[in-house]
């Protein structure tokens, strides 16, 4: 696996993967954000709703997904640090 986000204790892991994988999450955190304030009609949903309702489900769910998403990218960023300063250290 080249990109890897892991958690728990590491062993002789390449901190660029883990920057890789930050890069990746931020990115799909991007596209999940843009569809979520600035996209047009969200298609689909739950047919016995409104419209509206199932817009705002939708975007709902793409806001908290992108949220998620930003934080597992942060975590990554975090953990390739950690592993920079772990070296630095020995």
């Amino acid at each position: 696996m080249l990109i890897k986000i892991s958690f728990g204790k590491r062993e002789n892991q390449n901190p660029y993967r883990s920057i890789a994988g930050g890069l990746i999450c931020i990115a799909l955190a991007a596209l999940g954000f843009d569809t979520a304030f600035f996209a047009g009609d969200i298609a689909g949903g739950i047919p016995f709703l409104p419209a509206d309702l199932n817009q705002t489900i939708g975007r709902l769910m793409f806001g908290f997904g992108a949220l998620f998403t930003t934080l597992i990218g942060i975590y990554a960023f975090w953990e390739a640090y950690d592993i920079f300063r772990e070296r630095r250290e020995l």
